[in-house]
């Protein structure tokens, strides 16, 4: 309901609308309701008298379960007769407009505006605060941003949203979100906005003014039809702009649009629980299973949000408002699989905060699952493997070392797909300065050999270095050891070569001084390598045998070799 008082050409055009009545028809689906606007005005021409005349508008509402929607479908405003009166008494009109918005009393005080029209993409992330301070009270319609050619017809949204932000603001729920279809033509030729204007000295009766202007400045037509349809969806929930963006998207399909409220879907999906698989000096790792887009059930979920800054998230929300975006996301696996993603370009030794959100094909979005992790604090300088003879040198060094532990030496053959522990070296802790590192490793393997070094935190956490190869060459000779240590007791380590060529099968024998056989350590196919094999005193029957000088040969073939070594008590 409005007045409007207005001169022109010397002549005061005054205008009033007001409900003219309302008829309904209630449905099994639906309740359809007519809403009857009717326009007056009254032209004071001074001594020539007055002049005025109506105009009746139906204005269509429709309910449905979840939603309603105002259809002005090819609505005409026949202006015929009120121009061309205008015309008969010389008066003309300087503009004309058609708005229709949705008015915000002081129950929209400290809400938030979004809309992608917003000029700034930091600012249809936060959307700006209801509360007369945005552009020192004003917000205009160029601030939203003009119809550009083109975008008639066409779908536009803008929603007013609970304040995430502040902690302080009265409103913490809800949000009111309209989705706006322009068809046909553009009924007007200057200008056309979604647009939102807040004018603080109408307070508090008027808290902002949201949705469309269409404005014509000269040439007024003989009618002017409006044929667009707003669809107004009112949620409980506080939505976000990425949450209103993916609704949009969703709402803008047709075929979505019916699947979706066929059924009433209301269930989020499931907050994720999220670990950290790996990570380098500038990388993390996340890994998650995938949750359902009902709860931990349904089908696969429609889309992950990720954001992560180095400020932790005191204020939940608006921590998220402001923290880095991830693009692009994993798109969710289906319910029980395993997703991941790796964030690029981190800086070392810094603490991550990281939250992800999970939204279904409705816009039902889970809480948001948080993890933090470090980037390695071990600044890993070198790592390299060299063969020595028989054996693989690996060395390795840091520039600095943060909390470090030590390091797990992993080596896998080429034979092999996973990687077994072989070692542990010990970290220097905290330390500023370079530090050098050695293992040295017989893998008793011709062929290539391949190592890693999973570094460990004193808190548990580990960290995986690039892996390098070293190859190792076929002996060139039979080659049998002194046993080592010697003398012992009770056990001592026997080391031999088989070269390539030798075909025989290769067995390794100790005899007493009497040449009698007291254990048969070994008897095998002879394949090259480098080996070594343990005694542990005893004879073939599991007893142990008595100190003295014993005999060891290895044999294969018409080749062997013969050493002595001495046990005592």
């Amino acid at each position: 309901h409005c007045n409007l008082t207005y001169k022109a050409s010397g002549a005061t055009l005054k205008i009033q609308s007001f409900h003219n009545g309302v008829n309904f028809k209630s449905g099994p689906v639906r309740i359809i309701r007519d809403n009857l606007i009717k326009v007056n005005w009254l032209i004071d021409l001074g001594i020539l008298g007055d002049w005025s005349g109506d105009i009746t508008v139906p204005i269509g509402f429709r309910y449905y379960k979840d939603f309603f929607e105002v259809p002005y479908n090819s609505i005409s405003l026949n202006l015929q007769e009120f121009l061309s009166k205008m015309q008969e008494y010389k008066v003309s009109l300087r503009y004309s407009s058609i708005y229709y918005t949705m008015m915000l009393n002081d129950n929209g005080k400290n809400m938030r505006f979004y809309t992608p029209r917003l000029l700034d993409p930091a600012d249809r992330i936060t959307g700006f605060k209801i509360d007369h301070l945005f552009n020192e009270g004003y917000i205009y319609t160029d601030d939203i941003g003009e119809l550009k050619s083109g975008e008639w017809p066409g779908q536009q949204w803008y929603a007013i949203s609970a304040d995430l932000v502040d902690p302080a603001s009265t409103v913490q729920r809800a949000t009111v979100y309209t989705h706006l279809t322009l068809n046909g033509n553009a009924p007007a030729t200057d200008k056309e906005y979604v647009w939102f204007i807040e004018q603080p000295g109408d307070a508090p009766t008027l808290y902002g003014d949201a949705g469309i202007r269409l404005y014509q400045s000269r040439g007024l037509p003989q009618d002017m039809s409006l044929d667009v349809n707003f669809k107004y969806y009112v949620f409980p929930i506080a939505k976000t702009y990425d949450e209103l963006e993916t609704f949009f998207s969703i709402q803008s399909n047709a075929l979505s649009v019916a699947t979706e409220w066929e059924s009433n879907d209301k269930t989020p999906p499931a907050m994720l629980a999220v670990s950290i698989s790996a990570r380098t000096e500038t990388t993390l790792t996340l890994r998650w299973t995938a949750v359902g887009d009902d709860g931990l059930s349904g089908g696969p979920a429609q889309v992950y949000y990720i954001r992560y800054d180095t400020i932790p998230p005191d204020n939940i929300w608006a921590w998220w408002a402001t923290a880095g975006v991830v693009s692009p996301v994993p798109t969710p696996g289906p319910p029980g699989s395993t997703d991941e993603i790796t964030l690029m370009l981190l800086e070392p030794n810094q603490a991550y905060y990281i939250g992800i959100r999970v939204l279904d094909d409705v816009g039902n979005a889970s809480d948001i699952a948080f993890v933090t992790e470090t980037t390695t604090p071990v600044e890993l300088a070198t790592f390299t493997a060299r063969v020595v003879k028989d054996r693989i040198l690996l060395n390795w060094a840091t520039h600095s070392e943060t909390n470090n532990f030590g390091f797990d030496v992993e080596r896998r053959l080429s034979a092999a797909t996973a990687y077994e522990r072989i070692a542990f070296v010990g970290g220097a802790g905290t330390s500023t300065s370079p530090r050098s590192y050695t293992y040295v490793d017989q893998p008793q393997h011709i062929g290539r050999v391949y190592y890693r070094l999973k570094q460990i935190d004193t808190d548990g956490r580990t960290t995986y270095s690039d892996e390098v190869m070293a190859q190792v060459s076929a002996p060139q000779s039979f080659v049998l050891t002194q046993n080592y240590p010697n003398p012992f007791n009770p056990n001592t380590t026997f080391s031999y070569q088989i070269p390539e060529g030798v075909s025989a099968q290769v067995e390794l024998i100790i005899y007493d001084l009497l040449g009698r056989k007291v254990r048969t350590l070994l008897r095998k196919a002879a394949l090259p390598g480098y080996y070594q094999t343990t005694w542990d005193g005893r004879d073939d029957d599991g007893r142990m045998t008595g100190s003295g000088v014993y005999i060891y040969i290895l044999r294969s073939g018409q080749q062997q070799i013969a050493r002595k070594m001495i046990k005592v008590d």
